[in-house]
């Protein structure tokens, strides 16, 4: 009887743990949605969410298809091409043509014509200069791009790896672990009410059974995360 009341005890305890956590989860929800401390939320639904197939090749492909900082640094790349293009074409001769025509009083017109041909050519310090910066800028932003793309393959790696080892606990808990456990506890309730064995196995075996559903909870709840972080890694827009 005392070591019953013990696991009473401890069970009631660990349900209001679990509902303080809730509710400062509440409280961080409000306030990352700008709301008030004690503003009301419901929590609707089932935290078990649809298995993903995962593909890691697909999924890194569709990152680096996706995310907005390979594109940013795709299109800087761009810019500094362009640079040294525009810098390139400064040093061609730009030829210039003006026709002018020239009227006075009792005389005849006159025409006169003005070709240009600048050299900029021989002077061209400012777009080696502009070339040399662009070119140093383009190295620059080609090895952050590698970091980052590096850095984005891993994080989406990460969430996949997690996400199917949750997947294989949840199954594990669905098929093996859970149905063992419930068929633990009824042949130890049944060997209880027959007077085979005392109230401190049947306590262990309902013991067992309630940490594999914390289990198979722990394990729901990684799931749905890793499945956020897939989508965060890969871009992807809620």
């Amino acid at each position: 009887m005392l070591r019953a009341r013990v696991e009473a005890l401890r069970a009631t305890n660990a349900v209001k743990v679990a509902m303080n956590d809730v509710n400062l989860a509440k409280a961080r929800l409000s306030y990352h949605l700008a709301r008030g401390k004690s503003a009301p939320i419901e929590i609707v639904g089932q935290l078990q969410i649809p298995f993903s197939d995962f593909r890691l090749e697909d999924l890194q492909a569709e990152a680096l298809r996706l995310r907005p900082e390979l594109q940013r640094l795709r299109l800087s790349v761009e810019r500094e091409t362009l640079v040294q293009r525009n810098a390139r074409l400064a040093n061609l001769p730009d030829f210039g043509f003006n026709v002018s025509r020239h009227r006075l009083a009792g005389e005849a017109s006159t025409w006169s014509f003005i070709v240009s041909v600048p050299l900029p050519f021989l002077f061209q310090q400012r777009q080696k200069a502009e070339i040399a910066e662009s070119q140093a800028n383009a190295r620059a932003v080609s090895s952050e791009y590698e970091q980052v793309r590096n850095a984005i393959s891993v994080e989406v790696e990460e969430a996949c790896t997690n996400a199917q080892k949750a997947r294989d606990q949840i199954l594990l808990h669905q098929n093996e672990i859970l149905p063992q456990a419930q068929e633990v506890l009824e042949m130890f309730r049944f060997s209880y009410q027959e007077g085979e064995i005392g109230g401190i196995e049947l306590i262990e075996a309902r013991r067992t059974l309630n940490e594999s559903r914390r289990s198979y909870a722990d394990a729901l709840y990684e799931y749905a995360s890793a499945s956020a972080a897939i989508d965060k890694a890969v871009g992807r827009r809620p």
